[in-house]
């Protein structure tokens, strides 16, 4: 299709040369494995749409910031294009993302609603094959089992559009949720994907959760998917039946909807999305269960979107009398900062993990905003938060 070529994922750890690695670890004389897992997360790197009003924000330079960080890890929220079906959409993307190629950082992909989109911007299948050209996908989930192969040239394209990965006691799930954010209750779009798709990709979740919560070597569980369950954002909101899925019996809903599974997982960490084109935080407060941190990431250059109003109805996410296991859900960053609603915050998640602790911290990029920075620290059962 292209000369893009496959972005390696299942290289060994980089190792940075002198002073181009910066470490987020612990001091120097520690012993090698303290040192803690470094993942970054970033999103909705795509170049603007025709008629779009809101500004770009700094796609290269979050590129070059992350491919500085040399982390372990990095994974990208979604929308790296502005059509799946443009080869020149997939190349403006590997020039913008040239640093991190350069630098080796393993790039993990999580399928966008733009990677769908054909030439005429309709939802199309047959748009993947840009996405599973650009991407080595792994071959096998977290725990050995094989997944799908990649035929780019079939028709459809095929490849995983979910999968996990295990690495220093971090479980990675990636989910595909598209669909989902215009699935109205009457008809599910069968070229994008069908429910029974999702119907499959939802017993991998709940498989993979509860394994998580059986197996020793898993310490933390993320999970990340391209559309929100929290936000703000006026302009996209959120994917209902990510927690409120409209389609079958009572029990069917219930076991097709991905928050019923979050809700009941005990290694849940955070969930981490884009598709808003702006950096959020929120804490989901459980009974019983420790807490988990919703996360919007999309802050990675597209034109950016304004967050307005209170959190709260139908656009925020779960609220009774819905099935919930949050009993409260309250923002972080914009609370505690005092951001003002309408300037988007560009920039990166930089997470860094050890088996007792989880650190997170929004770095800004091209911004004068203040990071946003916290800790989950594990101790047996018990995970409290530090902000």
């Amino acid at each position: 299709m292209h000369s893009l070529g496959r972005w390696a994922l299942v290289a060994a750890v980089v190792i940075g040369a002198g002073s181009a690695r910066r470490v987020v670890a612990a001091p120097a004389s520690a012993p090698a494995a303290a040192a803690p897992l470094r993942v970054v997360i970033l999103g909705d790197t795509r170049p603007p749409l025709m008629g779009e009003r809101a500004p770009a924000g700094p796609v290269k330079a979050v590129f070059e910031a992350v491919a500085r960080e040399q982390p372990d890890l990095a994974f990208h929220t979604g929308d790296y294009v502005d059509r799946g079906a443009s080869r020149s959409a997939w190349k403006r993307f590997a020039t913008d993302a040239a640093p991190l190629r350069a630098a080796r950082v393993p790039l993990y992909p999580v399928l966008g609603n733009h990677e769908y989109f054909d030439h005429l911007f309709l939802r199309s299948r047959s748009a993947l094959e840009g996405y599973f050209r650009a991407f080595d996908l792994p071959r096998r989930d977290a725990f050995g089992r094989p997944l799908p192969e990649v035929q780019p040239e079939a028709r459809p394209p095929q490849g995983p559009r979910w999968y996990s990965v295990l690495k220093g006691g971090a479980l990675f799930i990636v989910l595909d949720s598209n669909n989902l954010d215009d699935l109205g209750g009457v008809r599910v779009r069968k070229d994008v994907l069908t429910l029974p798709e999702w119907d499959e990709q939802l017993r991998f979740v709940r498989e993979h959760l509860e394994a998580a919560d059986r197996d020793a070597r898993v310490q933390h569980v993320f999970v990340l998917l391209h559309h929100p369950i929290y936000t703000r954002s006026s302009a996209h909101g959120s994917a209902r039946p990510l927690w409120d899925f409209p389609l079958g019996t009572a029990a069917e809903r219930r076991s097709r909807t991905l928050k019923h599974w979050l809700d009941r997982s005990q290694k849940l960490r955070a969930v981490l999305v884009g598709h808003v084109h702006n950096y959020e935080r929120y804490t989901c407060e459980r009974d019983g269960l420790p807490p988990v941190l919703y996360f919007v990431v999309g802050g990675g250059g597209a034109p950016g979107r304004a967050l307005k109003g209170p959190a709260r109805g139908e656009r925020f996410g779960p609220t009774p009398p819905l099935p919930n296991a949050c009993l409260g859900v309250k923002g972080g960053y914009r609370a505690t900062h005092k951001v003002p609603d309408g300037v988007p915050v560009w920039g990166y998640l930089r997470l860094a993990i050890t088996p007792t602790e989880v650190r997170f911290e929004m770095v800004p990029v091209a911004t004068q905003q203040p990071p946003d920075r916290g800790r989950l620290t594990v101790r047996g059962r018990a995970v409290t938060l530090e902000e």
